[in-house]
């Protein structure tokens, strides 16, 4: 899993993603609403979050354990 610093590129909006908090990870999603920069939100609670530093792409887990 390689993470990428918000400085250099943004995820996609609305989609799930992980993030790294004060040297936690949660997951969020990105919104970017009118012509503001954008927030990050936690995915559990809505909240706005900040202090993010990086994120990195989430995938569910499989269906079928192999």
């Amino acid at each position: 899993m390689d993470w990428i610093s918000i400085e250099n590129q943004y995820p996609k909006c609305s989609s799930t993603v992980r993030l790294l908090v004060d040297g936690k990870m949660i997951l969020g999603f990105y919104d970017q609403v009118s012509s503001n920069m954008g927030d990050f939100y936690d995915a559990e609670t809505g909240y706005i979050v900040e202090k993010v530093t990086h994120w990195t792409p989430f995938s569910e887990p499989p269906n079928e354990l192999d």
